[in-house]
């Protein structure tokens, strides 16, 4: 039986490594069956076909919102101040016996493996620490 070599990437004449096929803005490859991409704002965008184009290097996807560039979208839809504040309100409107920081937790996706085990104490610290990541994620790109 032979020896079988997939190739996912080239290596440029200055030594830089290129993928091959589209990359989304982190650099994730972005498979040519992906029918969803997310623009920078969280908006999710239908895929229809992908289309390299070969005089300017870039590849392109055409979806039912427009053509868009395919390495300034995302393949998992980023995170948003609207989001983080979705996910506080979620939490401020629990039900009144539920702990807060815990229905945070539970909403936001980071943490419930708890069940309430912890008093609110480990869940308070895991709420504030996610909270606090996530701030400075998002003005990561806002020079602060």
């Amino acid at each position: 039986m032979g020896e079988r070599l997939t190739v996912d990437s080239v290596m440029t004449p200055d030594g830089e490594v290129m993928p091959l096929g589209p990359v989304d803005k982190e650099g994730r490859k972005v498979s040519l069956s992906t029918a969803t991409l997310f623009a920078d704002s969280g908006m999710e965008c239908t895929v229809k076909r992908y289309e390299y184009l070969l005089g300017a290097g870039v590849w392109r996807a055409s979806c039912d919102e427009g053509v868009v560039r395919v390495d300034e979208m995302h393949l998992i839809r980023p995170d948003t101040f609207g989001a983080l504040m979705n996910d506080i309100e979620a939490a401020m409107n629990c039900p009144a016996s539920e702990e807060p920081t815990h229905a945070y937790n539970v909403v936001s996706g980071m943490c419930d493996a708890c069940a309430d085990r912890c008093g609110g104490t480990l869940c308070q610290a895991r709420a504030l620490h996610s909270i606090c990541y996530r701030i400075h994620s998002l003005l990561a790109g806002d020079g602060e």
